[in-house]
């Protein structure tokens, strides 16, 4: 099931919707509003093989008041998505972190206008030092902090480009770091970091 809500602050209506219509996401991992009003859903597709664990399809929807849009995913060989999560980007399109079975998330840049989705290769190919990344927001810039067993870096997306801008290293290597809590108050983001 699906509910929309027209404003967040106040609640003006709700709805239910199903797969009657057109609803097919068994089981949301996330959901986006993007900048037109259009709700965004990324889940399991119910059409899929829903009695077999681990075996579904992954789809985004896109609902824009009226109806249920399916987007497929683009193809990753060799890699079997089970989880991902939205995040905006500058331009009004939006960002799709993809997390696998096996392997890193990769990264894909939304073109809310035509639907094409695209590999954000430069995030993609980083070297496997790289560990983990959060996303937050500096003066209407995307960023990503990154962690590495020596380091803490921050870096800029644009579109389909990633940018290192600074990095801070660590007084002696961790085995995993793990971002705890982001937050951002006008011109800079404090960042917690948890050690194993």
């Amino acid at each position: 099931m699906a509910w929309s809500q027209q404003d967040q602050s106040v609640l003006v209506n709700t709805n239910t919707y199903s797969f009657k219509d057109g609803y097919v996401i068994s089981n949301p991992y996330d959901s986006i509003y993007d900048t037109a009003g259009w709700l965004w859903i990324l889940g399991d597709n119910k059409l899929s093989n829903e009695f077999i664990y681990g075996d579904k399809e992954v789809v985004i929807q896109r609902y824009d008041g009226s109806n249920f849009f399916t987007i497929k995913l683009p193809t990753t060989p060799g890699k079997k998505p089970n989880g991902g999560r939205f995040f905006k980007h500058k331009n009004n399109h939006i960002y799709l972190k993809l997390h696998y079975t096996k392997g890193r998330s990769d990264l894909f840049y939304i073109n809310t206008k035509t639907l094409d989705i695209a590999p954000v290769t430069a995030y993609n190919n980083l070297d496997k030092k790289y560990l983990i990344s959060e996303e937050f927001y500096v003066n209407g810039t995307t960023r990503l902090a990154i962690t590495s067993t020596n380091k803490f870096y921050s870096t800029e997306l644009d579109g389909l480009s990633l940018k290192f801008i600074d990095s801070v290293a660590f007084s002696k290597p961790v085995q995993e770091p793990f971002i705890a809590e982001r937050r951002t108050v006008k011109d800079y983001t404090l960042i917690k970091l948890l050690f194993a």
